[in-house]
């Protein structure tokens, strides 16, 4: 009963990424030797702050509660929101082992991380708790589709998941950090999110807009609106205007096609309510949350890096906070609207190619588009493709972001549907870019022979971890003798400009 107890108050606090946060404060505020007031103060603020950006989050999501609800409703689809949150209440609600099994391959990813920081030249410490618990899940329940069981199988799951957890913290914010340097004008804070592949595949489309323009493109921070539209320079004013012509469109269409009273029936209005007015609370509700958002963004940032200066430099030196995508949204606030609608545009589009799916295999789902996904996601992805490529950047960036988090679920539900599964982990409609990692265990479905299976999988991870620490040890040998050779080249230079004086 008491080791119960205990095993649910620790899943609580690493899986909760405000204390998770908080304690890094705390232990870096104590590491710089500051006062009992000031380590009070840091962790209170980054815990808070962190809190506070949480529940920008939440304002968010609830000014789209009925988004997805009116949406299926106007053009009668019967499909699959992705939302990553959702898959993982129903996984950790149907399936309780994946909760735990999840915890521990994620304690297992953050020790692989910290030790993978301190002993090679990789300093990225991976600092969104709440994104790694949904990819341990994620990881999990993928081993359990493909016949892994609990029971027996506990000691593999934990070791596969583990190891690949303890890689992906390590390289996805390492191949962000081109572009969060462009982003940030520093290299002191890196990327941490399930939305990283996207990321990089944005940076890269803005990086080939670049070079196909010569260098001449165009930020979208340096958009002319004219004077009479001065007032769209403010942020939140625009994400408000923005907004609000959406749900114009998507409200006002739902209560012509489906009328008043089934706005009713849903719980949406009252019986004395307006759609209108409801309409234009949502709207504003939305930049209310990206204001609030922005503030907690503000104030971890303010706590937190100094903070992780002292962890850095006590455990990892040189080491780098990776944090959540919304990181990097005051740095273009422009280009964050911006990639949300062509994020949510591409989702669309996709959508219909679902559609013709389903309409050829009856097994087959549609793919709604899930508006916190292409919002987060298509935000952070236009802001990397503006990085390099401007407005272009931005714009194809995210839209190819919206066609991959559209595509990434289908999969995942298509191989849930396999006859030779050997368990049913129904609508693992994840999201992100990076959840295709799980999709490279899920094509183990396709085997008939579950023994070979756990093996297989379990040897080719070992394996797979075995290179990453070859390669990073010999990279980081590779650079400490380039280094040695350049210091002793300065030596002997230094040497050389010396002799004439020391002759005389």
């Amino acid at each position: 009963m008491v080791w119960n107890e205990f095993l649910y108050f620790f899943r609580a606090l690493i899986g909760t990424p405000a204390i998770l946060i908080g304690i890094f404060g705390m232990i870096g505020s104590m590491l710089q030797r500051k006062t009992i007031s000031q380590v009070i103060i840091a962790t209170i603020k980054t815990i808070t702050g962190f809190l506070i950006l949480g529940g920008g989050a939440s304002i968010i999501i609830t000014s789209l509660n009925h988004f997805d609800t009116i949406f299926e409703a106007i053009f009668n689809l019967q499909g699959v929101v992705p939302n990553n949150e959702g898959v993982f209440g129903i996984l950790i609600e149907s399936f309780p082992q994946i909760a735990t099994t999840a915890s521990l391959i994620m304690i297992l990813g953050m020790v692989c991380n910290i030790l993978l920081a301190k002993f090679t030249q990789f300093k990225y410490v991976f600092l969104s708790g709440h994104v790694l618990f949904y990819m341990s899940a994620m990881l999990a329940a993928a081993m359990f589709q493909i016949g892994f069981v609990f029971q027996t199988d506990w000691w593999m799951i934990i070791i596969i998941g583990g190891l690949f957890m303890g890689m992906y913290m390590i390289l996805t914010p390492l191949m962000c950090q081109k572009y969060m340097k462009s982003i940030t004008k520093t290299d002191d804070i890196a990327m941490a999110h399930t939305g990283s592949l996207g990321y990089v595949l944005a940076g890269l489309i803005g990086s080939g807009i670049s070079r196909i323009k010569k260098g001449k493109v165009k930020s979208t921070e340096d958009i002319n609106f004219p004077k009479g539209l001065a007032f769209l320079r403010n942020g939140n004013v625009s994400v408000a205007i923005t907004m609000f012509f959406i749900f114009s469109i998507l409200y006002i269409a739902g209560w012509a096609v489906l009328g008043r009273s089934w706005f009713i029936s849903q719980d949406i209005i009252g019986e004395e309510g307006s759609v209108i007015i409801e309409m234009i609370i949502r709207a504003f509700t939305f930049a209310a949350g990206m204001e609030v958002v922005l503030f907690g963004v503000r104030t971890v940032l303010g706590e937190l890096l100094p903070a992780f200066k002292g962890i850095s430099d006590k455990w990892v030196k040189d080491g780098k906070a990776a944090l959540d995508c919304p990181i990097v949204f005051p740095y273009a606030p422009n280009a964050v609207y911006i990639g949300f609608l062509s994020s949510l545009t591409a989702g669309i589009l996709t959508m219909g190619l679902t559609i013709w799916w389903a309409n050829i295999i009856p097994s087959a789902v549609v793919i709604l588009p899930g508006i916190i996904a292409h919002f987060f996601t298509g935000a952070t992805a236009g802001v990397f493709g503006n990085a390099k490529g401007g407005i272009l950047g931005a714009i194809f960036g995210s839209f190819v972001n919206g066609i991959i988090i559209t595509l990434v679920p289908l999969i995942f539900i298509m191989l849930s549907l396999i006859p030779s599964s050997s368990n049913n982990v129904e609508n693992m409609s994840w999201g992100d870019s990076d959840y295709i990692f799980g999709l490279l265990i899920g094509l183990f479905t396709f085997f008939s022979n579950p023994i070979l299976i756990k093996w297989l999988v379990f040897g080719i991870w070992v394996f797979i971890f075995i290179i990453f620490i070859v390669a990073c040890q010999t990279k980081y040998w590779l650079d400490v003798k380039n280094k040695k050779i350049i210091r002793m080249s300065k030596a002997e230079k230094q040497e050389k400009k010396q002799e004439p004086k020391n002759k005389e």
